[in-house]
């Protein structure tokens, strides 16, 4: 991530405002004469128009190879060429961002990662963290949309953790904006969230996290709480 200190560029791709404020030498989010902006580490609001999943391997075909990807290469040679002539054609067409969703290899993504264009940074803290512990609350092992039962309290570790790991490797790309969290989870499940919480074991994060919420919500009174959830519960 920029400094401070450092020169920061006054770009003149699409989305940039007439808006400035108070450099940080950070991104955020502020809110200015009521609208909601990007702020770049100089201080420049702007748009973050994004488009998603660019890669050059195209989709596979039936034996799971990828023709584009050979097509490309024999075109440009090499990464950074291809990577080059896609980052203009993108800012041609009005995007300033290449967003998040990155396909193909790492070597790919960091290719076009180095272009004069945003990115955020997908990433996926619900399905590893099922994948480690197998705990679910909603889904199956079968689909990554499953939705892990983030109330236990290793959860907040976990994904501070490997937010360190990868800010770390990312913070000195200028054009690196932040993270995006889980795309596409599976919130409405089998059953409903709350019911996935309820059926659990008594000591389980999840049961009492559902209790707390119930009691608050409720006031703790009874007949309100069957009223809500179609009960008949004495205590």
């Amino acid at each position: 991530m920029a400094t401070g200190d450092e020169p920061w560029p006054v770009y003149r791709y699409p989305g940039i405002a007439p808006v400035t404020v108070d450099a940080t030498g950070r991104y955020q989010v502020r809110r200015i004469d009521g609208k909601w902006w990007f702020v770049d580490p100089a201080g420049h609001a702007f748009l973050f128009i994004g488009v998603n999943g660019v890669g050059p391997q195209g989709a596979p075909d039936a034996r799971r190879q990828f023709p584009y990807r050979k097509l490309v290469m024999q075109k440009y040679r090499n990464l950074d060429s291809w990577a080059e002539s896609a980052a203009q054609r993108l800012r041609q067409w009005g995007f300033n961002a290449h967003a998040t969703g990155h396909l193909g290899k790492e070597n790919e993504k960091d290719a076009i990662r180095r272009q004069p264009l945003w990115f955020a940074h997908l990433v996926m803290f619900g399905e590893l963290f099922w994948r480690k512990n197998g705990d679910i609350l909603l889904g199956n092992k079968d689909k990554w949309q499953s939705v892990p039962n983030f109330f236990r309290p290793d959860y907040e570790t976990f994904c501070d953790e490997m937010a360190h790991r990868l800010a770390a490797k990312l913070c000195r790309n200028p054009w690196f904006i932040g993270f995006m969290l889980d795309n596409e989870r599976n919130w409405e499940g089998p059953v409903p969230f709350t019911q996935a919480c309820w059926r659990r074991p008594a000591a389980d994060p999840a049961k009492r996290a559902f209790v707390d919420f119930a009691r608050r919500y409720t006031r703790g009174r009874i007949d309100r709480f069957n009223q809500i959830w179609g009960t008949e519960l004495e205590s």
